[in-house]
């Protein structure tokens, strides 16, 4: 697994696991994350504007400036919105690709490999 893009490497495996699980295969407009897309790049993009504006509110901040800190957090929240809707992308096909029954029944007492 490739550390620098899990999230690809999660989307991949998810993508198999759709084929291989579902009779009819892949279908991407079933899913809700968009397997044409590169998760990885997104998030870190959104996460590279949180930490900028971040900065930018600390500096309104010390200079007292309450309407910048007022933008900057109302932008903060928009970009954390749009990491919250591709994780909650991600626990959707998730829950789908669970819900297919084709899986075996997890002993009472399984652990969990390390």
């Amino acid at each position: 697994m490739n550390k620098a893009e899990f999230f690809e490497d999660l989307k991949d495996i998810l993508r198999s696991e759709f084929c291989s699980k579902y009779p009819d295969g892949f279908d991407s407009q079933k899913r809700a994350i968009d397997y044409n897309d590169h998760m990885d790049a997104r998030i870190k993009r959104f996460l590279e504007l949180i930490r900028q504006l971040t900065e930018r509110l600390r500096v309104a901040r010390e200079d007292g400036d309450e309407i910048a800190m007022q933008a900057a957090l109302i932008r903060i929240r928009s970009h954390a919105m749009s990491l919250s809707t591709i994780f909650d992308w991600i626990v959707d096909d998730i829950e789908t690709l669970l819900k297919s029954g084709n899986w075996p029944e997890i002993p009472e007492n399984y652990r969990f490999p390390e």
